[in-house]
């Protein structure tokens, strides 16, 4: 594991009046060119070591925009860590698209470095741009389980997943789109038609594009059946 520099910061914060306060890491990290990089760790309740997945925002977004559901995999026992991209949120740096992927490895190999991280047992979820580099990375890292890609699409800002999906030793991956998220819907089916690895596609009701699709009616099942898919994967039953 190549890191300059790291730091953590301890900080607990609450997810509601009905819920538990919910242990969350601050993350440091350096980038290659010296950016500093945020994550937000929310650490699993459950005895250690245990699953953990790393979450991708969408463009001009930030961790925070998951909501609820880094919370919630922490509840059912698999860390979550939660990243602002380079040139986002709390994260440094310039919005470089190519660097974005080799910090992403970083982050990949510091999680996977920690003893209370089943390293056998990890996933990505990204959402539009996110969802492009969670596929994308997914397929190159060998101890990644599955990528889950909420609104990828053919190419978003040159980030091109088709040719990791068309490899038949290409990890499980998870596309979801909504039906009425055109450029979205149309590229989760050209996927799913020309791939060779095992693909699950959802094609949702509505039009919202990733993780907006966790404010609509439907985004409590939504969530619901990422924790389900997510349990299965690493039980080695997806």
């Amino acid at each position: 594991m190549r890191v300059r520099c790291w730091l953590l910061v301890i900080a607990l914060c609450g997810l509601g009046a009905s819920a538990r306060a919910q242990e969350v890491i601050e993350v440091l990290l350096f980038a290659e060119d010296g950016a500093v990089m945020m994550g937000y760790w929310y650490v699993a309740e459950s005895d250690p070591p245990a699953p953990a997945v790393l979450l991708l925002h969408m463009l001009n977004g930030r961790a925070q925009d998951w909501e609820s559901l880094p919370g919630e995999l922490a509840q059912a026992g698999i860390h979550a860590l939660a990243l602002d991209l380079r040139g986002h949120g709390e994260s440094g740096g310039a919005r470089d698209w190519a660097l974005a992927q080799r910090d992403l490895t970083k982050w990949w190999h510091w999680l996977a470095a920690h003893a209370e991280v089943d390293a056998g047992a990890m996933a990505v979820i990204g959402a539009s741009i996110g969802a492009n580099l969670a596929l994308l990375r997914c397929a190159e890292w060998a101890d990644c389980r599955g990528a889950f890609a909420l609104s990828p699409g053919l190419d978003y800002r040159g980030v091109q997943p088709q040719s990791a999906l068309a490899e038949a030793t290409a990890p499980p991956a998870t596309l979801i789109a909504a039906r009425g998220d055109t450029y979205s819907a149309e590229s989760v089916l050209r996927f799913a038609v020309e791939s060779e690895g095992e693909i699950r596609l959802w094609l949702l009701p509505g039009r919202a594009h990733g993780t907006r699709m966790f404010a609509t009616d439907d985004g409590k099942r939504i969530r619901s059946a990422l924790l389900a898919e997510l349990e299965l994967l690493f039980a080695g039953e997806g």
